[in-house]
């Protein structure tokens, strides 16, 4: 489905941009006017071209740190490009500059991972990872960390399985996904280092469940490399089943007008085919839990998602509702059900920017927008947040 007859589908020309970004070598004046694009998605995708180009930083403070030229996330790419492309210190003085007087923390987040290149700076990433409160930062430097280690740029005098430890000891959900993730991948060899699972297993003990299935999967499956026993997933069974006497009260024609700060996103309620996915969402809607929530996922040509109570992807509520999969098809503008496996559904949920079939009978399908709306979901960004979601 087109979203403006009148405008350029910007889902192609993000798609050419990815396409040209994969070249050996890029030419900065084919891409260099789509970065300050209108569409947050283009200017990315713009960015992104920078890592094989031509483009020759030069330094100047009133442009590079005074003004915004481009949204937060574009310009922690060009950042980074620059430190990496020159080794100036002031285009690393400048994002550390922007990481601490960034607007909020996933701004902050955006340029912490732009170091990730700098060897250097690890055991920076490690404070703000261990010492920063919020959980986006946290999780953030965990990954960065993680990349960093896989492209051999922890620095010799730093003994990665105690930033491991370090992370474990945090007990954010976020870091523990993320490193246990990284101890499962073959190619890493910590079983002299982690010579028993005492750690993982702690951290097994502290986690909520349901709450917490994806990250206690994810431990489990370090375990298991760790001790070369087999492991089976976790399954839970959804523990809130669906109200039938409130569904009564839903209409066929029930609507949600979710508002952001990009415009509204009014979607078609599916109850007759997903009646658990469309109560839960409308309960939540009603008690205001959406209202500030950020786009925290934004995959051009793919899904914008929200719901989460962390921001970084890792939070849900304390209860599931069972999975609901149809004959509905994952078209533009599909809305679906984030999960970590069957029936483990709770607050987050997603709207697809194109087709994806391969998401069909795997993430229940609730809804639809409605297609006049379709292009303030094409301009979200994860710069945005709903403002509120209303049922009508």
């Amino acid at each position: 489905r087109s979203f403006n007859e009148n405008i350029p589908d910007y889902r192609v020309i993000v798609a050419v941009l990815t396409a040209y970004s994969r070249q050996k070598t890029t030419s900065w004046k084919v891409f260099k006017t789509y970065l300050s694009h209108a569409n947050e998605n283009i200017g990315l995708a713009a960015s992104r071209c920078l890592k094989n180009s031509n483009y020759s930083p030069i330094f100047h403070p009133e442009t590079n740190v005074l003004k915004n030229q481009y949204s937060a996330q574009v310009d922690a790419v060009i950042l980074g490009y620059s430190l990496n492309k020159t080794k100036d210190t002031r285009w690393l003085q400048t994002i550390q500059y922007k990481y601490r007087n960034a607007s909020n923390y996933l701004n902050k987040s955006f340029y912490l991972r732009t170091l990730k290149s700098e060897k250097n700076q690890a055991k920076w990433i490690e404070d703000k990872m261990i010492n920063e409160g919020h959980p986006i930062i946290k999780t953030a430097a965990a990954e960065t960390l993680v990349e960093m280690k896989k492209n051999d740029l922890i620095p010799d005098n730093m003994d990665f399985s105690q930033t491991i430890k370090a992370g474990f000891m945090t007990n954010d959900v976020g870091v523990l996904a993320t490193f246990s993730m990284h101890i499962a991948d073959s190619n890493m060899k910590y079983k002299e280092d982690f010579f028993n699972t005492d750690l993982l297993d702690i951290a097994l003990s502290q986690l909520t469940l349901p709450k917490d299935i994806e990250t206690y999967n994810e431990i489990q499956k370090a375990k298991s490399t760790l001790s070369g026993e087999t492991y089976s997933l976790k399954t839970v069974q959804f523990n809130n089943p669906i109200d039938w006497d409130f569904v009564k009260n839903i209409t066929k024609n029930q609507k949600a007008i979710v508002l952001t700060n990009k415009g509204k996103i009014e979607i078609n309620l599916d109850v007759e085919n997903a009646p658990g996915s469309v109560s839960n969402f409308i309960k939540l809607a009603n008690k205001g839990f959406f209202n500030n929530k950020p786009f925290h996922r934004v995959v051009p040509n793919f899904v914008v998602q929200t719901g989460c109570t962390r921001g970084d992807g890792y939070g849900s509520l304390n209860y599931t509702i069972r999975s609901e999969f149809s004959l509905h098809n994952y078209s533009t503008g599909a809305v679906g059900m984030a999960s970590a496996g069957k029936d483990t559904e709770s607050c987050q949920w997603f709207i697809t920017h194109t087709p994806t079939p391969f998401l069909e009978g795997r993430y229940s399908i609730f809804g639809y927008v409605n297609d006049i709306d379709l292009l303030t979901l094409h301009q979200l960004s994860m710069d945005d947040k709903i403002i509120s979601v209303s049922i009508k």
